[in-house]
């Protein structure tokens, strides 16, 4: 069945767009398999943070066009957007939970809005992503991009100054998804939305900045650089916790009882034993007390 956007349809969505400038810190960019490709020279892993926040990571991402946080909760950073063809219904808040990707646009004046039909007559043309869009209809009132497979890219964008005809639509391929551009509410969130980031980024540069890419400032006295990862005495995490992080990941000593002195490492975050004393048993990488007959 098909709704004309009335005046009723058209007051629901200033109202989405009223809440959402005053509350929202970052822009929903739909649902996705996946996001782009690790080991791309334009995208950035968070491995040692878990960060099932949209809005935390796209702080942690302020410095790039996009932030995806994804099944598992892994953050990360792109300047590029993700490959049209990964794309898929979902909304907003939802995605990672649901065991895909969800896409956020880093900073822009433009504000998500809602999912429509995506009939409107205006001419459309080619775009990488949404960013490019909304850089595109700076000097419009609303922005809508879509995946559209007759599009040398994959996406398009249509720039306008109403969605009168446009109806509500679930997010997903085929769907537009709508971003309103009133520039005195735009400025005004971007404000908020640089006092969060501002604050969230001096929290972890004290951090980064007392240890070399790669490593975590442990809080013992003194502070101390640690490899996560592969420390033998704190493997996994900080054994008593990570400087300026409450919620990291607290890690465990290599150097057990029953481990042969030299025979032990840590891989990816987790002891694994491969000689023991006499009295123990290598089971599952753990030197177990007791012998077996």
């Amino acid at each position: 069945m098909y709704y004309t956007l009335s005046v009723v349809s058209l007051s629901f969505f200033l109202a989405i767009y009223l809440i959402g400038s005053a509350l929202a810190q970052d822009h929903f960019a739909g649902c996705y398999q996946q996001g782009p490709d690790s080991g791309e020279d334009d995208t950035y892993f968070y491995f040692d943070d878990n960060i099932s926040d949209p809005d935390v990571c796209a702080t942690m991402c302020s410095d790039w066009n996009y932030a995806w946080v994804g099944y598992g909760y892994l953050c990360y950073c792109s300047s590029g957007f993700v490959s049209p063809n990964r794309m898929i219904n979902g909304q907003e808040d939802t995605c990672a939970s649901s065991g895909s990707t969800e896409a956020r646009v880093v900073s822009t004046t433009f504000t998500f809005l809602d999912c429509g039909s995506g009939r409107t007559t205006a001419s459309k043309f080619d775009i990488d992503g949404p960013k490019n869009c909304f850089e595109s209809c700076k000097n419009s009132l609303y922005a809508g991009f879509n995946y559209d497979e007759n599009s040398s890219t994959g996406y398009s964008c249509t720039c306008l100054d109403s969605l009168n005809g446009e109806s509500h639509n679930d997010c997903g391929p085929a769907a537009t998804f709508y971003y309103s551009h009133l520039p005195a509410a735009a400025a005004s969130g971007l404000s908020r939305r640089n006092a969060r980031l501002a604050d969230l980024q001096y929290n972890k540069k004290l951090s980064e900045r007392t240890c070399p890419w790669g490593l975590t400032a442990c809080l013992i006295p003194g502070l101390e650089n640690s490899d996560a990862l592969g420390e033998l005495e704190s493997c996994g995490g900080c054994i008593h916790g990570a400087y300026g992080n409450e919620t990291a990941s607290i890690g465990d000593s290599c150097l057990k009882d029953g481990v042969k002195l030299g025979a032990a490492t840590c891989v990816e975050g987790r002891c694994i034993a491969y000689g023991c004393e006499a009295g123990f048993t290598l089971i599952d990488g753990e030197c177990v007390a007791g012998s077996w007959s």
